[in-house]
């Protein structure tokens, strides 16, 4: 799957320069001769290597981890955390956690482990890199380090087996991304 390839190898990047993007979402995806390229880094900042608290919240609730929605913490983590939700929406065309509101989110992020759907042949392999990336644990979570062995040994979690397994929704667009925000945030 070419467009997972492409954002993993751009957030690689982002890290590798040593910054926390804070707002990694499909909406801040586009697609630029056929690879798939992040933009809006409009709450991008310096990462210094230790979880930072903000005095309030940067990016789109529906992809931001638990430590960032409930006590405003930003690391890599975050990011990652991102990745996770992006990869299991671009599987499933909708995000893990239906909810009304910012609480009923954290609340189903922190009780509810990811489902995933029976109907799509995901890997074994491509759920737990899921799961990992989406594990409430900061420190349990996939790490910059885990998410470059995973690109240089795709063996660990099948890549190339999964990208031929993988039935992809419709083209996920800009207007679904908002129609499951208002269905969330009625007040948008």
């Amino acid at each position: 799957m070419k467009i997972l390839k492409d954002i993993v190898a751009g957030f690689l990047e982002i890290g590798e320069k040593n910054f926390l993007h804070r707002d990694l979402k499909l909406a801040n995806i586009f697609m630029s001769n056929g690879s798939a390229k992040i933009a809006d880094f409009g709450f991008a900042k310096k990462n210094r290597h230790i979880p930072e608290r903000e005095k309030y919240n940067v990016g789109s609730p529906l992809y931001m981890s638990p430590e960032a929605l409930k006590r405003n913490i930003y690391s890599i983590k975050n990011d990652i955390w991102s990745i996770g939700v992006m990869i299991y929406e671009l599987l499933h065309g909708e995000t893990p956690w239906e909810c009304r509101t910012e609480k009923e989110l954290i609340e189903k992020m922190v009780r509810i482990p990811v489902r995933f759907r029976e109907s799509l042949n995901i890997s074994s392999l491509m759920k737990a890199f899921i799961k990992k990336c989406l594990e409430v644990d900061e420190k349990k979570r996939m790490s910059l380090e885990d998410l470059k062995r995973w690109v240089v040994d795709p063996k660990s979690l099948e890549a190339e087996e999964v990208s031929e397994r993988v039935t992809l929704p419709p083209v996920f667009t800009l207007l679904n991304t908002l129609l499951i925000l208002t269905h969330c945030y009625p007040t948008l």
